[in-house]
């Protein structure tokens, strides 16, 4: 039984360093060109007026979830802030795709090559990387 319980903890320990090193890349790229993700936010429409202090809290929240990944102790609630972002990154695509008149490239994203559609997929496959962090991370919590 013991095995079992190292192994879960294996698995959300790397799901938390993975997730950290995607949003500690993601956020260092934004803030490295910082002008080019500002004025992308700013292309669609949806996002007009609010675009300077979502352009900083994003990387910011970025930064404050990958550092907290790495804490045991602030596990389980960085893997859930993490799900989160990753949900509201996932909603602000897909509102640009179906209600914004203008798309703007994704060469700002994590992966640069990725299209939009593609980049949905990348989300989806991070929100189950992120889920089953939180199983393990609460079923250890919870023993």
């Amino acid at each position: 039984m013991i095995h079992i319980e190292k192994i879960k903890q294996t698995i959300a320990c790397s799901i938390s360093m993975v997730l950290a090193t995607l949003f500690l890349f993601a956020a260092t790229t934004k803030l490295l060109n910082y002008r080019e993700f500002s004025l992308q936010l700013a292309q669609p429409s949806i996002l007009r007026g609010y675009t300077d202090i979502v352009a900083w809290m994003v990387p910011v929240a970025e930064l404050v979830v990958s550092v907290l990944l790495f804490f045991k102790t602030f596990r389980l609630q960085a893997l859930f802030a993490s799900f989160g972002l990753i949900v509201l990154f996932t909603t602000y695509i897909l509102l640009i795709l179906n209600f914004s008149d203008v798309v703007p490239c994704s060469c700002v994203g994590v992966i640069p090559a990725l299209g939009w559609t593609d980049h949905i997929l990348f989300n989806i496959a991070l929100l189950a990387l992120a889920a089953l962090g939180i199983f393990y991370s609460k079923n250890m919590a919870s023993e």
